[in-house]
């Protein structure tokens, strides 16, 4: 029969010391919600900031609406790829975030097999959708004519490739977070964003 003991002094936990554990795990939450929250605002700001872009230089143009039905069948993509990786990586690090000096070895395997995996399913899906991309616009958009539907056409094939990029960028963010660094994975769309700004200022008065 197991007896229980008394605690003596090297076991007791001091009471200040849990305190202060929890205050700065409540530190940490509001630091990485501030984060988060600021970078989501400036990223939505400059979301919004393109769409003036692009309406200054393409109002509602034919480009413009072959640009807009060539996003539908790339983000749909995008949407269901990066919900699995969300769903896939982030609960496997946190839990193998418990006990980091037994598992870092198995995190980083974990990491480099899901990234060739990503790499490959990416590919196979950009080279799947670039065959049918016309008969797949040809239903998202039906009231196109010949010359918006064979322009939205070759801006899905080529929107098609970045399906790869993104992919790729999920698995790290969800490692990024999985390790609580919020940040760098919470600016990826400001950076988006300012790139696709960039891009519309520069090419936009020549095409």
């Amino acid at each position: 029969m197991v007896k229980s003991r008394a605690l003596d002094a090297g076991d007791r936990v001091p009471m200040n010391s849990l305190k202060n554990r929890s205050v700065g795990g409540q530190t940490n939450v509001h630091r990485s919600s501030m984060v988060i929250f600021t970078a989501t605002l400036v990223g939505r700001v400059a979301g919004f900031a393109r769409e003036l872009a692009m309406a200054q230089y393409f109002g509602t143009s034919g480009a413009m609406d072959a640009w807009l039905m060539a996003s539908v069948i790339p983000n749909l993509l995008f949407g269901a790829v990066n919900a699995t990786l969300s769903a896939t990586v982030v609960p496997v690090w946190v839990k193998s975030e418990r006990n980091r000096s037994v598992v870092t070895a198995s995190q980083q395997a974990f990491l480099d097999k899901l990234t060739t995996l990503t790499v490959v399913v990416g590919g196979v899906l950009v080279g799947i959708g670039e065959v049918p991309a016309g008969p797949l616009l040809h239903l998202v958009a039906p009231g196109f004519d010949c010359t918006r539907l064979s322009l939205a056409t070759t801006m899905t094939r080529m929107m098609l490739s970045t399906l790869l990029f993104w992919s790729v960028a999920g698995v790290f963010s969800g490692a990024l977070q999985a390790r609580e660094s919020y940040a760098l994975a919470a600016l990826t769309p400001l950076a988006v964003n300012c790139v696709r700004i960039l891009t519309i200022v520069v090419l936009g008065p020549v095409l």
